[in-house]
């Protein structure tokens, strides 16, 4: 059960400290402090992140991260705090470059040298304490070496007996700041900001729809939105029991609820009685409303302002046939969630919705001004991520719009479980390109808790074909070791698996090549990958591990140096051993991979030719188990029957895993008995990856050989 922890918690943690009163030399973005807050804005819960913490009690902690996925409020909690505490924020997302010395250089840029000094003495004592914005961004803006050098700056200027820092950022930063700092001997508090409750949720829906509500229409609005709000309230509803927290995930996500302010704008509804009983009739649930709550925003941005203000001005002189095809064709949802990604990406339209050049010469020049204020957009940029999320999952599936949409996605990075969930209820196809896998991983790792987290399988799907790979998504409860949901689908490979953004909690066995492609790739324990050329564009490798038990496994016939910049990569261990990381490769492998290899089978270890072939056959049947409903290791027989037990010598390894009880049938499934298989090959599961052989297993390995020889 997470801890549960109050703004006012956290507010009167820093109510001793010295308030900021210091005079800017300049106005500046990269540092300031707000002189208001919105009048619109719900205060957040926090739970206690444990797993990643260094410290038992929030008022132990020298430096607090707070983690957030995107859209989540952090930008008005950061306003909030800075003004209620006069506390000033240095907001990475508006520095340049964070390097060295980037937190002082700040402070004496913005700050009399007086000031300045002064500010910093008091945070080293304990006087003070300032908050760090954008995190992610500033990770984001740098080379690794850049950001843990600025983090440096931040630890010289932390106090040894008080907390001096509130910093804030997106899950894979924190995380990664977190791993770093406590490499480095600094309490850290880590929070995750929970979602709304329902009361809260109603709080920030009227807020944002009351003021244009007279008193007549507030009883009927007010049903309307708790009808919405109760069919959002099932969106995790699994057929397995569940902790009541996970149901607020959806129904408390603040995208959801901007999209449903929006939605219930009191500008906007005429009649909420009457679009009570058309929301009634539809019987939609969960993701299916808000499915629907986004169709019934863009009809009605087209029947309510552009059909009446547009385009019936243009086609009232034309033939009641080129009318009809102007109303049905033009405006499209389709087309409007094209034009507001074509705004976003900062590109001109490239298509016509008729093919008629005086239509479309009026329509297009009426569009530049009305587009601006359509209800997905503010300010040229996404209004919330769920109209963002739609649009993406919508125009992915649609062949002259995907790659626009990738090209915004390796721009954009999207930091929203709802790209998952929007493109699995518009997806009813469940064979996926594999270009979409590593956006959708993504996605769904936003929902990773202390309670549960998310893991990435991809298999051979087909024994027949090795193009064909099953891909399954899969929701686990780390307390209680239980599988909450599977999404499957099926994807085609023909070539290779182009991956985005951080490697965590994946098992990935190919026959195709792997390709890490972003500038720099963060991994994380557990993590394995068997494939054929494992190959690197990405300048910057950071591993780190949360348990010093998992390990990440990369397993290829070579490694591959491809870096954009023709450099070799750089390999950064944040916070564990270096063992963590190990590339499993026969081949000597070049620099810097070769500080992380190891051999199958070590030149060290005494095998025969077919003792290896025993060990590899082994091997190769044990990492085939994946995480089962149970909590434990488990895999269809029938797929180790016929991948590894159809041979002699495979079916001799199968049999000897159950005659000692390594593995066992129950039901449609084989089991690990760990017990077993620390007992018969002294390991644990994790080390069958890492390649690591003992005595016991090199007796199970000569047992086999002599049985074989009978």
């Amino acid at each position: 059960m997470n801890t549960i922890i109050e703004l006012s918690e956290l507010r009167s943690l820093f109510s001793n400290k010295v308030q900021f009163g210091y005079d800017f030399k300049n106005d500046a973005k990269e540092l300031w402090l707000a002189d208001n807050k919105s009048d619109s804005y719900v205060e957040p819960e926090f739970s206690f992140v444990k797993a990643i913490s260094t410290c038992d009690k929030l008022e132990d902690a020298q430096v607090i991260l707070v983690s957030a996925v995107g859209a989540t409020g952090k930008s008005e909690l950061t306003k909030a705090l800075s003004f209620d505490l006069k506390m000033p924020v240095v907001d990475l997302g508006n520095a340049k470059v964070v390097a060295s010395n980037s937190l002082t250089g700040l402070v004496f840029q913005y700050l009399q040298p007086v000031d300045g000094g002064e500010l910093l003495q008091n945070l080293q004592r304990g006087g003070a304490a300032m908050i760090i914005d954008a995190l992610d961004e500033g990770y984001q803006k740098t080379n690794t070496q850049g950001f843990f050098d600025f983090l440096d700056d931040v630890i010289r200027n932390v106090s040894n007996n008080s907390c001096s820092y509130i910093m804030l950022g997106r899950t894979n930063a924190i995380e990664m700041c977190s791993l770093y700092l406590d490499e480095k001997g600094i309490k850290v508090a880590v929070l995750q900001i929970e979602p709304f409750s329902l009361d809260k949720a109603q709080e920030f829906i009227d807020k944002r729809v009351c003021s244009h509500l007279s008193e007549q229409h507030k009883s009927a609005y007010q049903k309307t939105r708790d009808y919405v709000l109760k069919s959002l309230g099932d969106f995790f509803k699994t057929n397995d029991n569940m902790e009541a927290s996970q149901y607020n995930n959806f129904i408390g996500y603040a995208p959801v609820l901007l999209a449903i302010s929006e939605f219930l704008d009191g500008e906007k509804v005429k009649n909420y009685m009457a679009l009570l009983e058309k929301l009634k009739s539809n019987k939609f649930k969960s993701i299916s409303l808000i499915l629907d709550i986004v169709n019934r925003i863009l009809d009605r941005d087209k029947n309510d302002k552009i059909v009446p203000n547009l385009i019936r001005k243009i086609i009232s002189n034309r033939d009641a046939t080129f009318q009809k095809l102007a109303l049905e064709n033009s405006y499209t949802q389709e087309e409007q969630c094209a034009r507001v990604l074509y705004i976003l990406l900062g590109e001109a339209y490239p298509y016509k919705s008729i093919d008629d050049d005086a239509f479309d010469a009026e329509y297009t020049k009426g569009l530049d001004t009305w587009m601006l204020e359509h209800p997905f957009l503010s300010s040229r940029k996404p209004a919330n991520v769920v109209f963002e999320c739609y649009i993406l999952a919508k125009l992915i599936q649609v062949d002259k719009y995907k790659d626009a949409v990738y090209r915004y996605m390796n721009i954009n990075h999207i930091n929203s479980f709802m790209f998952f969930f929007l493109y699995h209820e518009l997806n009813k196809n469940q064979e996926i390109s594999p270009d979409i896998i590593p956006y959708l991983y993504n996605s769904l790792k936003t929902l990773d808790s202390n309670e549960v987290h998310y893991c990435l399988e991809i298999e051979p799907s087909d024994e027949e074909n090795d193009d064909i790979y099953e891909v399954a998504f899969v929701s686990s409860a780390v307390s209680e070791h239980k599988k909450i949901v599977n999404y499957s689908f099926q994807t085609i490979l023909q070539d290779e698996l182009r991956w985005h953004g951080t490697i965590s909690d994946v098992s990935i066995d190919i026959t195709k090549d792997f390709v890490i492609n972003a500038l720099r790739t963060d991994m994380l324990a557990p993590s394995y990958i068997h494939c054929k050329s494992f190959i690197v564009k990405s300048d910057e490798i950071n591993f780190g591990c949360r348990n010093s038990q998992k390990n990440i496994v990369i397993e290829a016939d070579d490694i591959v140096s491809d870096t954009v910049s023709g450099n070799v990569p750089k390999i950064h261990r944040v916070g564990c051993e270096n063992r963590s990381l190990v590339f499993v490769c026969s081949e000597r492998l070049s620099y810097p991979f070769c500080n992380f290899q190891k051999k199958k089978i070590s030149d060290d270890v005494e095998m025969s030719s077919t003792m290896a072939d025993i060990y590899n056959k082994m091997r190769r049947t044990l990492i085939m188990f994946r995480s089962h409903s149970k909590g434990q290791l488990a895999k269809h027989h029938a797929k180790i029957d016929n991948r590894i037990g159809n041979t002699p010598l495979g079916k001799a390894v199968v049999n000897a895993l159950l005659d000692r009880h390594i593995i066992y049938r129950e039901d449609h499934v084989y089991i690990i008995d760990n017990d077993s298989m620390d007992k018969y090959l002294g390991v644990k599961f994790d080390d069958i990856r890492s390649c690591t052989i003992t005595d016991a297993m090199s007796k199970f390995l000569k047992d086999i050989e002599c049985s074989l020889k009978k």
